[in-house]
């Protein structure tokens, strides 16, 4: 994820280099991605940026819970970056 930087921890942001998501997940230092293919999934439609973002802040602690899935299931590093794809959000929006 060269390029990906979250400056604040609490903002999602959009990587136009890399045409993703990027935030810090709850007590992890490292940057977890969203590619806008993995929206366009969640979405049901392509949606822009702000689509992205948009639907992000609408379902924050489903990517919170996603992100902590995954970096548990891997066994990532704290500082570790990783990404999440359309089937870890669904996962953990269903599980709500």
């Amino acid at each position: 994820m060269t390029g990906a930087a979250v400056r604040d921890a609490d903002a999602a942001q959009w990587q136009p280099a890399i045409d993703a998501l990027v935030f810090r997940p709850s007590g992890h230092r490292g940057v977890c991605a969203i590619h806008r293919l993995a929206f366009r999934a969640l979405l049901g439609r392509t949606g822009g940026p702000e689509d992205c973002l948009a639907f992000f802040a609408a379902h924050r602690p489903a990517f919170e819970r996603a992100a902590a899935a995954k970096i548990a299931r891997r066994g990532l590093d704290a500082a570790a970056n990783l990404h999440l794809t359309s089937r870890d959000v669904a996962r953990a929006i269903a599980a709500g």
